[in-house]
Order: structure tokens, then sequence, then C-alpha cells
């Protein structure tokens, strides 16, 4: 299959020559330097073949944060971002928990003292704002997911700057204000979620129902407690003002093992969060395809790359 992939690949390249069209519009991941780390960036081909053409359309952008014990370069080569990517023409960017992490590599979810300017958050933060400036970003459809730890600071990112943030995919996550100890027993109420969010968000609490929220985990989660996910989700309700729902059809979601349950919530007949549970998959980034057993992706899964931004992108409230 690599064989034939590359060959492809040559192909390509060799027809794109005879046809004057330069072999840098084809999509491709770069790195590129921020601060003392280096972020692994994709840009699709319709994006990139833009940019070299000097338009000035804008694009989504996706900032995918890892789990704990895992590393950016993991999602980089078992992800499956590139197709989501493509067909959405949206950036993707996955950066490393700044100075190793903490805990194991973690992203710095714990507890209230977030900050704009200062600590994982800050450096989101200012992470957003130089890619603002080094692409051609659509401010209004800006994204976060993560897994685990990196779910746990998506959704910090949504409550600390929802002015700045448009939507979020939320895999396997501890709530908003939990510490390290809690991962394995959800001990916190809907209301403390909410009110923890809110205290976060601020002056900027209003934009906070401008969000969309879409929620993921395995039914199989033995490092997370499977129990946070519809706390997410019923936080997220409360603070989106839902009004209605309705289940999902999991058959027509695209992956390769589609199994388990899910349902849509909307207010005012607008869909703006979703929780879907993906049967027989543990603590691990739905990927739909590659990876291994070893690096928290799953193989066999809902593909979640294509849902996310499909769900997100369409439903986007602030376009």
């Amino acid at each position: 299959m690599d064989k034939k992939f590359n060959l492809s690949k040559v192909l390509v390249l060799i027809l794109g020559s005879f046809l004057g069209q330069s072999s840098s519009c084809f999509a491709a991941w770069t790195q590129v330097d921020f601060k003392d780390s280096k972020l692994h960036v994709y840009i699709p081909t319709k994006v990139q073949k833009s940019m070299e053409l000097g338009r000035s359309v804008k694009f989504p952008l996706m900032i995918n944060l890892h789990g704990c014990a895992q590393k950016a370069e993991t999602l980089k080569e078992f992800g499956n971002w590139e197709d989501a990517a493509n067909e959405f023409s949206t950036f993707i960017v996955l950066p490393s928990a700044p100075d190793g992490g903490v805990y194991a590599g973690c992203w710095d979810y714990y507890g209230l003292g977030h900050s704009r300017s200062t600590g994982h958050s800050g450096y989101l933060i200012e992470l957003v704002e130089f890619l603002n400036k080094l692409y051609p970003v659509e401010k209004r459809s800006i994204f976060l997911s993560g897994l685990s730890s990196g779910g746990g600071e998506t959704m910090v990112m949504a409550c600390l700057a929802p002015e700045l943030i448009a939507g979020v995919g939320v895999n396997a996550a501890p709530s908003v204000g939990t510490s390290a100890f809690q991962t394995t027993r959800a001990k916190i109420s809907v209301e403390e979620i909410v009110k923890n969010c809110e205290k976060l968000a601020g002056k900027n609490k209003r934009y906070l129902k401008n969000l969309v929220v879409s929620i993921i985990y395995g039914d199989n989660d033995f490092i997370v407690d499977t129990d946070y996910n519809d706390l997410n989700r019923q936080a997220f309700a409360q603070i989106l003002g839902t009004d209605s729902s309705v289940a999902m059809e999991m058959s027509r979601l695209p992956g390769s093992k589609v199994e388990g349950k899910g349902t849509l919530y909307y207010r005012k007949n607008k869909l703006v969060l979703s929780l879907i549970e993906n049967k027989g998959i543990g603590h691990a980034w739905p990927a739909g395809t590659g990876g291994d057993k070893d690096d928290y992706i799953a193989r066999d899964s809902v593909n979640y790359p294509l849902y996310l931004l499909n769900f997100l992108i369409t439903n986007n409230q602030r376009l």
C-alpha cells in the first residue's frame, strides 16, 4: 500500500511539473518554530494554493492537544487529520505542552488558577495570536480539541476565552476545576462545572452561548471516569441553553467502528452540542484508522477529525 501511495504521489508531482504547477501546492505537514518548541502544522492543498496566489481568503483553524503520556508527533502520524483538513480546508496545528507539561507531559487543566497571559492557557492564547499573523486564519472559525488532559485544557480555553474560540471537541476529559487526583472518579456537580466555567469567563461570560461543543469518549475508558463526559455535556447544555435533543444515527458517522450511541442538542432549532459514546473504545483519540494499541489512538472507531470539523464548521454560531 505504501509503495502504491508513494508512486501515485510521484506521478502527481511529475504531472504537476508538466502542467507548470509548482509542487509546493500540495498539502503537507511542516514544522514551525514557536517560543521554545516546534509546532506541527498541516496546510491543505486548497489553502496552500490560495496562499501562494496571494488571495485574501481566510480559512478555519483547528488546534489539537495531545493527552498525557502522548506526543504531538503521535497525533501527526496517526491522528488522521489530513483528509478532514483537506475536505474542510482547515489549518491543523499540533502543539506540545510547554516545558514538557506537568504530570507525565499533561496539559495543565487543573484547578481554576488559569490566566490569559501565563501558564498553558496563556501559551495557547499567544499561539492563536501568532497563527493569526502567520496564516490567513478566519478569526471567527478558531477551534480547539484534545484528548484527556488536552481535552481538559480545551474546556478551560472554551471557558477562559469564549470570545476567541468558536467551538471545541472534548475527548474523554475531566471537568473544569478538577485536580490531578480526581481523574478516575468524578466528584463534581453540574452546577459546580457551570460556576467554574463562568468564573473563568469573567467579563466575557456572554460569549459562552456562542460556542459549539462536541464531546466524545469510549465506553471502555478506565483512565478517566466516563461519568465526566455526561457531566460535561449537562454543564454545556445549561451554559448554551439547549432546549431539545434527538438521538444520533450512529451508522451515518464516518469511521471503521461506529457502534455506540449519540445525542444531538439544539437551541432554538440550531445544533450547538453533541455527545458520542463510542462502544468498545478505551482511553484514546478516535482517529478511525491508523495507530497502534500503545499510542492512545483508536484505530477502529469513529473518524472524529472528519466528524468534528464537519460539526463545528457547519454549526459555527459566529458566522
